[in-house]
């Protein structure tokens, strides 16, 4: 087992738990997806589905839901990862508050459609969705700011590092 296997598992559990920390008090963040979205770019797609799965089976199984509702929004947000790898051309990390207004969208999408039970506070869910959005934008560039540091004192690969390497190989 690698550093990068226990680095993945112990930051997608310190997120579902904090996700599931939240929805103790009504709110809903996507702290997992944000997480997923990283690991998508800085580790491969591989790794991000297997993150999605597990982290999926933690969130519903948690909350109760007979299925996992929650994997479409991680699947459109790995999706958004590679999009935002291979086409965008940005070496911004400023220029990241875009994914972060969107997987707010998809994290809430997936719900609402694979989940009912929800469409009966719909209501409720779209007064939090300008301000869930509003939060992405600011937190998706903290959090590679955050997890690039970390990178670089552990020598694992960066995020930041990910789009030069890319540019250099003329994979994109």
């Amino acid at each position: 087992m690698s550093v990068k296997f226990f680095y993945i598992i112990f930051f997608l559990v310190l997120s579902v738990l904090l996700e599931l920390f939240l929805q103790g008090f009504g709110l809903s963040f996507p702290f997992t997806a944000f997480f997923i979205f990283y690991i998508a770019t800085s580790f491969g797609w591989k790794e991000a589905l297997f993150a999605a799965v597990f982290a999926s089976c933690g969130l519903d199984l948690a909350v109760g839901h007979l299925y996992f509702c929650s994997m479409a929004g991680f699947v459109l947000t790995i999706f958004l990862s590679r999009f935002w790898l291979y086409k965008v051309r940005s070496d911004s990390i400023i220029l990241h508050f875009i994914p972060g207004g969107i997987i707010p969208l998809f994290h809430w999408g997936g719900n609402m459609f694979f989940h009912p039970a929800r469409l009966a506070s719909f209501g409720d869910r779209l007064l939090l969705l300008p301000g869930n959005i509003a939060a992405g934008m600011i937190y998706l560039p903290l959090l590679i700011l955050l997890l690039d540091t970390l990178h670089e004192a552990m020598g694992m690969e960066l995020y930041a590092n990910k789009k030069l390497f890319l540019d250099k190989e003329g994979e994109r």
